[in-house]
C-alpha cells in the first residue's frame, strides 16, 4: 500500500509557488499518493492543478463551508457581489467572521486533515500563518513533515525554533538563503533548486545571433519584484522591453507605460504560452529585491537566454562559473543602463555561445530529471 503524502500551504491559483508545487506532486505520485490542502483561497483552475493533475485537493475554507449555515452565508455574499468565482472562496465574509470562530475552525480541520496522511510537505514560508499551529499538529501525531521555504528568509519566528531540529528536512532553493537558518538547525537542512515546467518547449529554443537585443521581463507585478523601477528604467532607454505578468501593481504599472512605444505589456502568461514569450525576447531582466529563486532564472536558462539580474535569491549560485555575469544594483539609477550597455557590445557570437552554455548548465543541475530525482531520493528515505 502506497504512503499518503499532503502537501499544503498557503497555495492560490498562480504563482511560482503554486508551479513549483505542481512539479512535487506530479513527481510524488509515482511512489505515493498525494493530495493537496490549500490554508488560503485555491480554485480548480489553480496552477497546482494543471494540466489536469490526478490528486485529491481543497481548502481549508472549502472544508469548514460544508456547515450549512456558512454554506448559505457563502451563497448569498456570491450573489450578492455577482461573482464567478466558488461560493466557498466567500468563507470569511463579514458576516460569518461575526458569528463563527475561524481560528478554532482551522485548527480543527488541520488537526483532522494531518491526521489521514502518513507524512506532510509543507510549502510556504517561515512566517506563514498555520506553520507553528502545522508543525504543533505534526509533533503531536508524530507526523513527519518536510517544509519547502519559497521566500527569502528574513526571520525566524520564536515559536517555531523548537520544532526546527524535529522537522525532517527544510528544503531551501540555495546555500545563501539558509544562513539564518543554521543558526538554529542545519542537521536537517537540504538543497533542492527549481525545475522549468515547460522544459522541452523551452529547450527548443534555437540559441541564434540576433542583431538588436529585445529585453524581457516576467513576474509578479508587486514592490519586491521591482517591476515598478524596471518601467521607469526602460523610459530613459532607447530600447525594447516586454513586459509579462500580473498583480497588485497591474494597472500602476500599465498606465505609466502608454506614452513609451519601447514598453510593451502581453499581459499574464500561462505556461502554454510560456515559449511565445521567451522566442520574443533575447535576454531576461530580474529586477527583484528579494527572492527564493525565482523560478523565470531557470527557465530564462532552459531558454538559452541571456540574464540579467540584481544579486538576488539563488542567482548567483546557478549563474557561478558561466560566462553570464550581468549584475546591477537596482537602488542605483545608472547601474542598470551600464550594464545593458555593456552587454550590447560584446559581439552577438559569443552571447550566443553564452546562451548555449546556460542550456548545458540548465541541462546538467536543473533539469525536470534530475530535481524530480532529488525529490524521489528524499522521500523514498
Amino acid at each position: 500500500m502506497k504512503k499518503r503524502i499532503l502537501i499544503l500551504g498557503p497555495l492560490s491559483d498562480s504563482g511560482g509557488r503554486e508551479i513549483e508545487a505542481h512539479f512535487m506532486a506530479h513527481t510524488l505520485l509515482s511512489k505515493f499518493d498525494v493530495a493537496v490542502l490549500s490554508t488560503i483561497k485555491m480554485t480548480a483552475n489553480s496552477e497546482v492543478l494543471q494540466n489536469k493533475l490526478p490528486v485529491q485537493w481543497t481548502t481549508v475554507d472549502k472544508i469548514i463551508s460544508k456547515n450549512t449555515g456558512i454554506a448559505l452565508l457563502n451563497l448569498a455574499c456570491k450573489y450578492y457581489n455577482r461573482v464567478s468565482e466558488p461560493s466557498y472562496c466567500y468563507t470569511q465574509n463579514k458576516i460569518s467572521k461575526l458569528i463563527y470562530n475561524f481560528e478554532k475552525a482551522y485548527l480543527t480541520v488541520l488537526d483532522q486533515e494531518i491526521q489521514k496522511y502518513d507524512a506532510l510537505l509543507f510549502t510556504g514560508e517561515f512566517t506563514s500563518k498555520w506553520l507553528p499551529e502545522i508543525m504543533a499538529i505534526c509533533a503531536k501525531y508524530t507526523k513527519r513533515i518536510t517544509i519547502r521555504i519559497t521566500g527569502t528568509i528574513k526571520t525566524i519566528p520564536p515559536v517555531l525554533i523548537p520544532f526546527l531540529p524535529q522537522v525532517d528536512k527544510i528544503i531551501l532553493h540555495s546555500v545563501s538563503n539558509g544562513k539564518l537558518l543554521t543558526t538554529y538547525t542545519n542537521r536537517n537542512v537540504v538543497f533542492i533548486d527549481q525545475t522549468a515546467l515547460s522544459e522541452n518547449d523551452l529547450l527548443c529554443i534555437a540559441c541564434e545571433e540576433v542583431p538588436n537585443l529585445t529585453y524581457g521581463f516576467l513576474g509578479r507585478f508587486s514592490p519586491e519584484k521591482g517591476i515598478v523601477e524596471l518601467v521607469n528604467r526602460f523610459k530613459n532607454l532607447d530600447k525594447k522591453l516586454i513586459i509579462a505578468g500580473d498583480g497588485p501593481l497591474r494597472n500602476q504599472v500599465i498606465n505609466s507605460i502608454t506614452a513609451y512605444t519601447n514598453i510593451h505589456y502581453i499581459g499574464a502568461v500561462k505556461n502554454e504560452s510560456l515559449i511565445d514569450f521567451y522566442n520574443a525576447i533575447d535576454v531576461l531582466i530580474i529586477p527583484s529585491f528579494e527572492e527564493a529563486g525565482p523560478l523565470v532564472g531557470v527557465e530564462a536558462m532552459a531558454a538559452g537566454k541571456i540574464i540579467v539580474s540584481t544579486n538576488v535569491g539563488a542567482m548567483q549560485e546557478r549563474l557561478a562559473g558561466t560566462a553570464n555575469q550581468f549584475w546591477f544594483d537596482m537602488t542605483d539609477e545608472n547601474s542598470l543602463g551600464v550594464t545593458l550597455e555593456t552587454l550590447e557590445h560584446i559581439p552577438s557570437a559569443l552571447l550566443q555561445k553564452i546562451r548555449q552554455e546556460l542550456k548545458n548548465v540548465y541541462i546538467s543541475n536543473y533539469s525536470n530529471a534530475i530535481i524530480s530525482r532529488d525529490y524521489l531520493k528524499l522521500f523514498s528515505n
